[in-house]
């Protein structure tokens, strides 16, 4: 009993085989791909519940990281959406051979805005 509740309390993902790398406490999402996501649309949208803890604005940097590599890429904010730039996210696809049916976790691990300014709908 006591082990289920001490992987309960550390969360953790499998990236290759038996590998597995925790969660630090930070935001994140998890996401199941769908066809929109990969081949051929190329589709990511950043969920609403990051909102209040990403910087606003037309186009924001962003880097992706994993294990040695990192994407540089922007999300493209509207009024409702925040949309990571296509070319950029069928590079991180691709370089990953991601397909509908896999799963990504996403942790946002640092912030170059300390109090990201947030536009609220009127």
């Amino acid at each position: 009993m006591e082990d289920s509740a001490q992987s309960r309390a550390t969360p953790t993902i499998e990236l290759h085989g038996d590998e597995f790398w925790p969660l630090s406490g930070k935001p994140f999402f998890d996401i199941i791909f769908t066809k929109s996501h990969v081949k051929p649309l190329y589709q990511m949208e950043i969920p609403a519940k990051l909102d209040p803890v990403l910087p606003a604005g037309a186009s924001v940097p962003m880097v992706l990281n994993f294990g040695d590599k990192s994407w540089e890429m922007t999300y493209n904010e509207t009024k409702r959406l925040k949309l990571m730039d296509r070319h950029s996210w069928r590079a991180f696809v691709d370089d990953n051979s991601l397909k509908a049916g896999d799963g990504c976790i996403f942790e946002l691990t640092g912030c170059d805005t300390p109090n990201p300014q947030r536009r609220h709908p009127s």
